[in-house]
């Protein structure tokens, strides 16, 4: 905080200190809250609030001028893509820091997916875990034979004890029941 103190107190006009300070006590919780989503390290957190606050305080002028709720909206919109830029920057200087040991087992990290894609894949995965067990027994062994065991349809076929040629419908059918399944899922949680 005294970093942030400093800062603003460096601004040479007394009354955008007073309103950046305002805007500093009166929406901290949102900004810190919303890198929270992106990062878990509180000192990181700190970082990037920091680094936001310096972006708006480029902007008092217009910052003035906003209505209360899309001010709002501003600073979580100025604290979210601040919060992406840290990251994707501590990601390049991490890139660039790599070792000869880091290389030998590139290929053995996961890929380069986007924040928000990641995202995305992380809660459509904590839905699937949540309806996984509302399936039937037969769905379940069916599911996690072919996508988590590699089973061949003909391995399955011999498991579930039937034709080789009814795997994919069973297959289909099962994958159907499931995507309803987090569909209403995703539904519950709205």
């Amino acid at each position: 905080m005294l970093n942030i103190i400093g800062t603003i107190s460096a601004n040479p006009n007394p009354s955008d200190r007073a309103f950046i300070m305002e805007i500093y006590q009166q929406f901290y919780r949102l900004m810190f809250s919303t890198v929270r989503k992106y990062c878990m390290d509180s000192d990181v957190c700190e970082e990037v609030v920091q680094e936001s606050l310096l972006k708006l305080i480029k902007k008092a002028k217009t910052l003035r001028s906003m209505q209360q709720s899309v001010l709002a909206s501003y600073i979580v919109s100025t604290t979210r893509n601040t919060a992406i830029d840290y990251l994707k920057s501590r990601d390049k200087r991490n890139a660039h820091n790599s070792s000869l040991e880091d290389e030998a087992f590139s290929d053995l990290e996961a890929p380069n997916i986007p924040l928000d894609e990641l995202m995305y894949l992380v809660e459509r995965k904590e839905r699937l875990a949540k309806v996984f067990d509302l399936l039937s027994a037969g769905d379940r062994q069916l599911l996690e034979g072919k996508y988590f065991f590699d089973y061949s349809d003909s391995d399955l076929a011999r498991m579930l004890g039937c034709k080789k040629s009814s795997i994919r419908m069973k297959l289909t059918r099962a994958r159907r029941r499931v995507l309803k399944l987090v569909e209403k899922e995703g539904d519950d949680i709205k």
